[in-house]
């Protein structure tokens, strides 16, 4: 436990201090101000547009860095040699998985609060209220991200290529938001083709469970905090689980 918090510390200090983290904080902040001008021309509608578009901002941006830390995190310090340095010290390759996930977890959370601030105050200036379920959302967009990044990460070591992990998080993280649809269809298969489409669902993350945004706009009922929290764990720990298995089996 102790290497993991060390690796995620470092992780964290590691992606304040890159640049696409920084460019990442300050476009997101652009982009809700976009969204208060958007809103601006809503008339009637302008508080829904403004904290509806700011909180999907907030959600995309919150997934760049999650995925994008996830693709390049192992990748690069293989590429980099540094994973001997790492390696060569009393630390496991399960530790060092987790490390490096928590780390990024952490960094999006802290950039995530940080825009949310930015919208609320935004929000504030321009006599909206960001409503009593924003943090719910700003959460529930936060596991979103946990999710498809612990995929991202096991995706990473399977193509052994950020680009394409990158590539097949994105497609797996827009899918997700329609299982409900993909289900459905897979019912009215039959023969070979429901063998080979059932076994993806499983793979696919089903973030239409953690779509609180969505929810919480049209008045829907969502499902229980207990479910989305139970998922999101169960789903990241599966997923980390087999990314320690794959790296465990890698040679340095």
């Amino acid at each position: 436990m102790r290497s993991a918090a060390i690796i995620a510390a470092q992780t964290l200090r590691e992606q304040w201090k890159n640049r696409f983290l920084q460019l990442l904080l300050i476009f997101g902040g652009a982009l809700v101000y976009a969204a208060l001008l958007l809103g601006a021309m809503a008339m009637e509608q302008e508080h829904r547009v403004l904290v509806n578009f700011g909180a999907g901002l907030i959600e995309l941006a919150g997934l760049a860095a999650v995925v994008v830390g996830a693709a390049y995190a192992v990748l690069r310090d293989m590429e980099n040699k540094t994973i001997y340095l790492i390696l060569s010290r009393p630390v496991s390759r399960g530790a060092y998985i987790a490390g490096k996930y928590a780390g990024l977890l952490l960094a999006a959370a802290a950039a995530m609060a940080c825009m949310a601030a930015m919208h609320i105050l935004l929000l504030k200036m321009r006599g909206a209220d960001a409503g009593a379920g924003y943090w719910a959302v700003i959460f529930s967009s936060w596991l979103k991200a946990a999710v498809a990044g612990a995929l991202t990460m096991l995706v990473s070591l399977i193509s052994t290529s950020s680009l394409s992990a990158l590539l097949m998080s994105c497609i797996f993280w827009t899918l997700g938001h329609f299982t409900g649809e993909l289900q459905y269809l897979s019912s009215r298969l039959a023969g070979p083709a429901a063998f080979a489409v059932k076994p993806i669902l499983w793979i696919i993350p089903d973030l239409s469970l953690l779509n609180l945004r969505d929810s919480l706009a049209a008045g829907a009922p969502h499902a229980p905090w207990s479910v989305m929290l139970g998922y999101s764990v169960l789903y990241a720990a599966v997923c980390l689980g087999l990314s320690c298995a794959l790296f465990s089996r890698k040679e340095f």
